[in-house]
């Protein structure tokens, strides 16, 4: 059995990717623990949805696994509360079964799951699902960043835009302008370039 690392893991796109396995059945957990051992992926394992919350907020994964016949865990309620709480734009949830109904397939679609993959996992599928999410969900964070910058760098244009307005009124509402020396201007505002001469 493979132990799970729980130290707080802070985003670093050296690493491949930080992922929460969420499932009861010991084989599966280790089948899953050494693929991504293999694959030099950081991961913890949770087998209640108690834990499962609480190693998502301290382990801050990039992409989650579920079980969801999983004795106590009721996946697709734990896919739904992640989601909720879950501060990235996308969450990618990848849930896998051995049920092949189109019923289960529909529920984990529909439980806010991102991909169903039935066992056993095509190691290359699973290889390639789990890069490609990780990066989808690296990029949507990456934007969410830039639209933060973006609106932080407006809100300061527009204080120094006002500001500006400010002083340029005070100064044209006082006697400043008609003290000795100085000579001014008027011209419309679309071509106000705010010297004062």
């Amino acid at each position: 059995m493979f132990a799970a690392e729980r130290s707080v893991i802070e985003p670093d796109l050296l690493e491949k990717g930080r992922v929460l396995i969420i499932d009861t059945d010991d084989e599966s957990i280790d089948t899953l623990a050494q693929f991504l051992e293999n694959e030099a992926y950081k991961f913890v394992v949770a087998k209640t949805d108690e834990e499962a919350l609480s190693l998502y907020q301290s382990f801050n994964p990039e992409l989650v696994i579920i079980g969801i016949v999983a004795g106590s865990i009721d996946g697709y309620k734990i896919a739904e509360k992640l989601t909720e709480i879950s501060t990235q734009n996308f969450l990618p949830i990848i849930f896998i079964t051995d049920l092949e109904s189109e019923e289960v397939m529909k529920n984990c679609l529909s439980y806010s799951g991102t991909d169903v993959l039935n066992k056993p996992c095509n190691e290359d599928i699973l290889k390639t699902r789990i890069k490609t999410y990780i990066r989808l969900a690296r990029l949507e964070q990456e934007n969410k960043t830039q639209q933060i910058e973006i609106e932080s760098h407006n809100k300061k244009l527009k204080s120094s835009y006002d500001v500006a307005i400010d002083v340029f009124h005070k100064v044209i509402h006082s006697d400043v302008l008609d003290a000795p020396g100085i000579k001014y201007s008027i011209s419309p505002i679309s071509i106000f370039n705010g010297d004062l001469y």
